[in-house]
């Protein structure tokens, strides 16, 4: 029996090595993958957070000149920069999931999908002075309103800089940190917004 038990002890200790191996193997892959992830989830909101950071810079921008100039002239470079403005108008909505994501718990409810909300704006401020006319009050005031929340917008995404898809700070957005709460901000602010900005159909638009 002391043989046969000599025997064993070697290829007991041999299972017993693979299995530790194994399991060491198992949680190292599974930890790679997690950082992986969560690097990948990392650099999509850096990208999110500059697309963000491009869409307000635009829309207050294009609705800025056209408060200082709403001649005819200048509403083609309107035109054209409200259109450039349409690819990124998912930008803030998605940023606002993730930040929520992260808070774990939801902001403060918008009265419409914030989807919805943006390509809504979008939408609306291409309408605007495309029949050639001189602005109504009511287009000036929706510009202006515009103008006004995306200024904020656009002010409050500099707080945060996102110069690089660098690993350090992929992960860094994906844990958190100062970014979460300037979303917060932008999402109360956008909450808080008149229902006429998502409501709101020109003239041109109902016909």
């Amino acid at each position: 029996m002391s043989t046969k038990k000599n025997k064993l002890v070697p290829w007991l200790a041999a299972l017993l090595l693979l299995s530790v191996g194994f399991n060491i193997y198992f949680i190292s892959h599974t930890v790679k993958q997690r950082q992986q992830a969560e690097l990948d989830w990392g650099k999509k909101l850096i990208l999110g957070y500059y697309d963000a950071s491009v869409f307000a810079g635009i829309m207050r921008d294009a609705t800025g000149s056209l408060l200082d100039n709403p001649g005819v002239e200048q509403r083609l470079s309107y035109k054209y920069q409200i259109g450039l403005a349409y690819r990124f108008n998912q930008a803030i909505p998605l940023l606002i999931a993730g930040a929520e994501k992260i808070n774990g718990k939801p902001f403060k409810p918008m009265k419409y999908i914030p989807a919805h909300w943006f390509t809504e704006i979008n939408n609306a401020l291409g309408t605007i002075g495309s029949d050639g006319a001189s602005l109504t009050e009511e287009e000036l005031s929706y510009v202006k309103t515009a103008h006004e929340l995306f200024s904020q917008t656009a002010q409050l995404l500099e707080g945060f800089e996102v110069e690089s898809t660098a690993d350090d700070l992929a992960l860094a957005m994906a844990q958190g940190g100062a970014w979460v709460s300037i979303v917060e901000q932008i999402n109360d602010l956008f909450a808080e917004a008149p229902e006429f900005l998502f409501t709101y159909r020109s003239t041109l638009g109902s016909k």
